[in-house]
C-alpha cells in the first residue's frame, strides 16, 4: 500500500514524452494555420477589388463618366496633374472627408494634396502586398522633390 502512496507525479520521460506529442501536433498545424490566414487576405482583396469596382460605378451613375486616370489643363499629357481615379473615387468608398481635403484647383504635387496622396486608405491594399502602408514615389507624373504617396496595390 505504501508503494502506491508514493506515487503521485509523472516522471521525467512521461513529461517528456508529452511534450515531444504537444510539439509534433502544433508543427502539423501551423501550416493549416498559415494557408488559412492567406485565405483570409485573398478573401479581403477581392472584396476590396468589389468595393473599387463598386465605387467605379457609383461615380459613373452619379457623372455619367467614369473617373478620369488623370486630369491636365492645357496641352495634354503634360504636367501639371490635377486629379485622378483614386481621388474621385473616394466619396463613393466611405472616404468623403479624405476627399474634402483634396484641393481641386491645386496639382497633385501641391502641399495640400501632396498631404491627402499620403494618406493611408486600406481598400486601396491588399493585405498580402508586402509594400502596404508605405510611402513611395510615384512611377509617373511630375516628380516633386520630396513628393511621395500611400502605395497602392490596384
Amino acid at each position: 500500500m505504501q508503494r502506491n502512496q508514493l506515487r503521485r507525479a509523472f516522471t521525467l520521460v512521461e513529461l517528456l514524452v508529452v511534450i515531444a506529442i504537444i510539439g509534433v501536433l502544433v508543427a502539423l498545424l501551423l501550416p493549416a494555420v498559415q494557408a488559412a490566414r492567406e485565405a483570409a487576405r485573398r478573401s479581403s482583396c477581392s472584396n476590396n477589388l468589389r468595393q473599387l469596382a463598386l465605387a467605379l460605378h457609383n461615380h459613373h451613375d452619379v457623372a455619367n463618366v467614369l473617373p478620369p486616370g488623370g486630369t491636365y489643363y492645357g496641352n495634354c499629357c503634360t504636367p501639371p496633374t490635377y486629379t485622378n481615379w483614386a481621388i474621385e473615387i473616394l466619396p463613393y468608398m466611405e472616404q468623403t472627408a479624405l476627399y474634402q481635403q483634396y484641393r481641386q484647383n491645386e496639382t497633385n504635387v501641391s502641399t495640400n494634396n501632396n498631404l491627402v496622396g499620403r494618406q493611408r486608405v486600406k481598400t486601396h491594399e491588399c493585405p498580402s502586398d508586402t509594400l502596404k502602408g508605405k510611402l513611395e514615389a510615384p512611377a509617373s507624373g511630375p516628380l516633386a522633390s520630396g513628393q511621395q504617396w500611400m502605395h497602392g496595390s490596384y
